[in-house]
């Protein structure tokens, strides 16, 4: 049996300067038990609104949420958050300010009325697991912005819920922090087993994190699937160029009864019917500089040891990837491609 299954949700609201607003348009999604399960997308793709539905914040339009066998959510049922068997996770950390950090952990087993000596005893093993017990007695202002996340984990964790939803938990860390809670989080993952569904807009994050990737764009799943098989496998320019593909899009042009394409001073043979446009999508990593002056260089960011190099030309702007060699901005350059996908 499936762990979650979302099938066929809508969701609309109504604003009063853009009427109807449909922001959630028939996703459809199953997450097993013990999962780690990534929802990525850019702002205002519905990724926060769908977290809501499941926590039972709200209701759907239309669809169904069926959870461990369990129909939870539909324009019909809408089962209360504290029956779903499930924690939450937000971005703000919402911790309570006056509280210790044994306070805000412990607090959701009170209002489940769990026994005193129970609640001890679990509110240390999460602070052990969290390898945060040293800051029990401490208050949330005195805490750095990863720690705080570590307690609002702790709290979700402390209840031992059969699932947890994240939603942006680390956006408000800074970046030296960010690889480190990341390697805590599939830790405690791990550790525990729990199910996991994870929102994200950081494609780095996702891709770090998920045992199943779901790419969401205006609404809708773009693609379901191993983070490395999408990544390779993009099935749309959007999920291409989300994921830092170069999507171009090209005339098929015809020499001595061959198609063929050109970018620059590129050309590479492809089947199509002269003057078809067709939509490529090339890596980064994928482009080497050349000595030439098809493209222009309009920018430089060196990252450790790679460059990112932004180039204009021929109607489109690119990003190469070098690990070695000097390139200034202003300067101009031919390209070779390695590799390259056709989008149908």
């Amino acid at each position: 049996m499936t762990f979650l299954k979302v099938k066929e949700i809508y969701k609309t609201y109504r604003s009063g300067l853009r009427g109807k607003v449909e922001v959630l348009k028939g996703i459809s999604f199953d997450v097993e038990e013990g999962e780690f399960f990534v929802i990525l997308g850019p702002s205002g793709c519905g990724k926060s609104t769908l977290l809501n539905l499941i926590a039972g914040l709200e209701k759907p339009d239309r669809g169904e949420i069926i959870l461990k066998g369990r129909v939870v959510s539909s324009p019909r049922v809408c089962v209360p958050p504290h029956e779903r068997d499930l924690s939450m996770v937000f971005q703000s950390y919402a911790l309570y300010p006056h509280m210790t950090v044994y306070g805000n952990i412990e607090f959701p087993l009170k209002m489940a009325k769990v026994d005193k000596k129970e609640r001890e005893r679990r509110v240390r093993e999460v602070a052990e697991l969290l390898r945060i017990s040293h800051l029990l007695n401490s208050k949330p202002s005195e805490l750095s912005g990863g720690e705080r996340q570590r307690v609002a984990l702790g709290r979700a964790l402390v209840k031992k819920p059969s699932l947890i939803l994240m939603d942006e938990p680390l956006s408000n860390i800074d970046a030296s922090l960010r690889q480190e809670m990341r390697l805590e989080i599939k830790r405690i993952q791990r550790e525990t087993r729990t199910t996991f569904l994870y929102v994200t807009h950081d494609q780095i994050e996702a891709m770090a994190l998920a045992d199943k990737l779901m790419i969401m764009r205006e609404g809708r799943a773009e693609q379901i699937g191993d983070p490395a098989e999408v990544y390779k496998n993009p099935e749309t320019p959007f999920v291409a160029s989300f994921l830092g593909m170069n999507v171009i899009s090209r005339k098929v042009l015809l020499k001595d009864g061959r198609t063929y394409i050109r970018l620059g001073n590129w050309e590479c043979y492809v089947e199509g019917q002269e003057g078809e446009e067709i939509v490529i999508g090339i890596r980064p990593e994928y482009i080497s500089l050349r000595r030439g002056k098809s493209f222009v260089i309009t920018s430089v960011e060196r990252i450790g040891n790679e460059t990112l190099v932004y180039l204009e030309g021929d109607g489109v702007r690119l990003v190469a990837k070098e690990k070695g060699g000097y390139v200034t901005e202003g300067g101009r350059v031919d390209i070779a491609v390695y590799k390259f996908k056709i989008f149908l």
